[in-house]
C-alpha cells in the first residue's frame, strides 16, 4: 500500500489523518483485510512505527489509530501481526490508545514489562 509509505514521511496532521482514514476504510471489510494482510503483513507495524509515533497529541490521528487497532484486535490472528516494537510505541505514546485495547494492554504489561 503506497499510501502507508507516503504517510511515513508526511508531517501534516490533516494529510496523515485522512490517509489513516483511507487505510481504515480499506481494511474495514473482512475480505479486504485478509487480502491486505496476505500482501502486506507488516502494514500495521509500519503505520505505528513510521507514522503514528510522529504525532503526539492529534485527536484526529488518535481517533483513526484507535479505529484501525479495533479492526486488528478483533481476532487473535491479527493481533499477533503487531510486533513488540510497535506495542512498545503504543504503550508509551501520549495518546494512550493501548488502554482502550485490553489485549494490547495486557501484552504490553505482561510480556514486555511496559507498565506506565
Amino acid at each position: 500500500m503506497a499510501i502507508v509509505k507516503i504517510l511515513s514521511f508526511a508531517r501534516d496532521e490533516e494529510l496523515v489523518a485522512n490517509g489513516l482514514k483511507i487505510v481504515r476504510q480499506c481494511v474495514q471489510d473482512e475480505a479486504n483485510l485478509k487480502r491486505t494482510i496476505l500482501d502486506y503483513p507488516d502494514m500495521i507495524n509500519e503505520i505505528i512505527q513510521d507514522t503514528y509515533i510522529n504525532f503526539d497529541s492529534s485527536s484526529f490521528i488518535n481517533g483513526e489509530m484507535k479505529q484501525i487497532l479495533t479492526i486488528f484486535t478483533k481476532k487473535k490472528d491479527y493481533v499477533y501481526l503487531i510486533k513488540p516494537d510497535s506495542i512498545a510505541i503504543l504503550a508509551r505514546h501520549p495518546g494512550e490508545v493501548v488502554k482502550n485495547f485490553p489485549v494490547l494492554d495486557q501484552i504490553s504489561q505482561l510480556q514486555y514489562g511496559l507498565i506506565w
